[in-house]
């Protein structure tokens, strides 16, 4: 079923099941990514849409952009990443909206990464992710 409600569609599902910290704060952050051709100075819109079940560890889902020198999102990147709001309430679809108002200067690609996380001690967290839109304006 997606976020729309058509069970003839499909959302992505991220299993967090990490048991380690791998990510800023000592939280356990997995997920999925694709990368996207940006251009410098341009101004990123994203908006993804998110489900985290009811019932399970404490969490939550959200999206990372993460800007690269490279065009295949490899080697340095800028340091300048953009990290969605992370007040997701467990149990309902939701929108998650963000802006970069400026891609940095030198930047050739960007990762869009949907993350899970969770701290590492809490058992398996789930989370479901829709209807992903970028725009660069």
């Amino acid at each position: 079923m997606d976020a729309l409600g058509n069970s003839h569609s499909g959302s992505l599902e991220v299993d967090n099941l990490g048991t380690t910290a791998n990510a800023p704060g000592g939280w356990s952050s997995l997920g999925a990514w694709q990368c996207v051709p940006v251009s410098a100075g341009s101004k990123v819109v994203t908006a993804v849409q998110a489900y985290l079940p009811s019932g399970q560890a404490d969490g939550w889902a959200g999206f990372v952009l993460q800007f690269f020198y490279a065009s295949d999102c490899t080697g340095p990147d800028s340091g300048r990443d953009f990290v969605s709001g992370q007040d997701l309430t467990a149990g309902g679809w939701q929108t998650l909206l963000g802006t970069m108002p400026e891609v940095p200067i030198g930047i050739t690609s960007m990762a869009v990464r949907l993350l899970a996380t969770k701290a590492p001690s809490q058992p398996e967290l789930r989370a479901e992710f829709d209807n992903i839109l970028v725009i660069e304006e």
